[in-house]
């Protein structure tokens, strides 16, 4: 109690000759006010600031657009070099934004939204305008390249047609090994003799066979499993048919608006035996492996010979200047070796009678 009274009786007192300091919020600024009075006229109390006019504020500031960085890339916004690529082709062709809107299939604000906006095309957006803008295939692969896609391979009649493909046609007819050379959906492009001699004897088919698509030949012909895997079915399964869906999966992941990869997959689900062995894709893929870049040899029937044989595969990615990305691969074979013969084997007791000999520990008798 005592020392409450104390308390109470020297507090506010000042300490050691010194007055207590102010609180900062109840100080009083030195000095005249800034403003003598306020907007009606009426006096200001000391301290207190007139606020400007909304006039003197000035216009309110906008929140800063976010640019994602795929949008960055894709190049968007409208004085992007996809917005300009547009414009100058539009203009070209003396065509104005309400008719390539048409064109296109949208309204004229949708247009304006698509040039102008942050966010990525997507795939079938960037092929709609390739074909309202009517472009050739340098031009559609640079609009393609621009929003952050790959150019589309075009038809493989007019890729047969082009200068490299002349060169290439030359280098693997020099070879002595089957070569074939192919799109990323696998269609194929150029093909040796040798090429032709192997899977030449194969049974005609509406879209599976091996000089038109090699994926849909191991997928989907009835005669695959005779030259993959010799007639096997094991082998056909573990060496052709699972690796093959291995890499249409990979395939897939990274083209997955590609109409021709959709047409395949749309086959694999008709085939119910196709399908649950997709299925089982990445359990297989966990057990067993990266089997495609790894040499190991697979069971082949060479018609040319008339016996199995081991086939190795070795692709290479022919990056082209004026052509998009294709594969070509080439077929080694190998003779598959004889296993020896091992002779018949005698299994001995393990605990002999002691007094029955082994022959062979017999003496010969001089």
């Amino acid at each position: 109690m005592g020392g409450d009274r104390e308390d109470r009786r020297t507090r506010g007192r000042p300490r050691n000759g010194r007055p207590p300091r102010p609180c900062p919020q109840h100080r009083r600024p030195e000095g005249p006010p800034r403003h003598s009075a306020r907007r009606d006229g009426a006096p200001l109390r000391p301290g207190h600031a007139r606020l400007p006019s909304p006039a003197v504020r000035g216009p309110p500031r906008r929140r800063p657009r976010l640019v994602t960085a795929e949008g960055r890339a894709a190049g968007g916004g409208k004085d992007s070099l996809v917005a300009k690529f547009v414009r100058d082709v539009r203009r070209a062709q003396k065509l104005t934004a309400n008719d390539l809107a048409a064109r296109i299939g949208i309204t004229p604000r949708t247009l304006r939204y698509w040039l102008a906006r942050d966010t990525p095309w997507t795939a079938t957006e960037v092929g709609r305008m390739a074909n309202a803008l009517d472009l050739n295939g340098d031009n559609r692969a640079n609009l393609f390249m621009l929003t952050g896609h790959m150019p589309p391979p075009p038809p493989v009649g007019e890729l047969r047609r082009t200068p490299e493909m002349a060169v290439y046609q030359d280098l693997i007819e020099g070879m002595r090994h089957p070569s074939v050379v192919h799109t990323t959906c696998w269609d194929v492009v150029l093909t040796n003799q040798a090429f032709r001699d192997v899977f030449g004897s194969v049974r005609r088919h509406t879209m599976a066979h091996p000089t038109r698509n090699t994926q849909r030949f191991i997928f989907f012909h009835p005669d695959a499993p005779l030259l993959l895997g010799a007639s096997d079915p094991v082998a056909y399964r573990e060496q052709w048919l699972m690796p093959a869906l291995a890499v249409f999966s990979a395939t897939m992941e990274q083209q997955p608006g590609e109409p021709k990869l959709l047409d395949i997959l749309a086959e694999i689900r008709r085939r119910p035996a196709i399908h649950r062995a997709y299925q089982t894709v990445p359990a297989w893929i966990a057990a067993n492996g990266d089997i495609v870049i790894k040499p190991i040899p697979r069971r082949f029937f060479d018609p040319r010979i008339g016996r199995p044989v081991n086939a190795l595969i070795v692709t290479q990615l022919h990056l082209g200047f004026m052509t998009p990305a294709l594969q070509h691969s080439t077929f080694t074979f190998q003779e598959i070796d004889a296993e020896p013969e091992q002779p018949p084997h005698t299994q001995l007791a393990l605990f002999p009678h002691p007094r029955r000999r082994h022959p062979a520990a017999i003496a010969p008798s001089r």
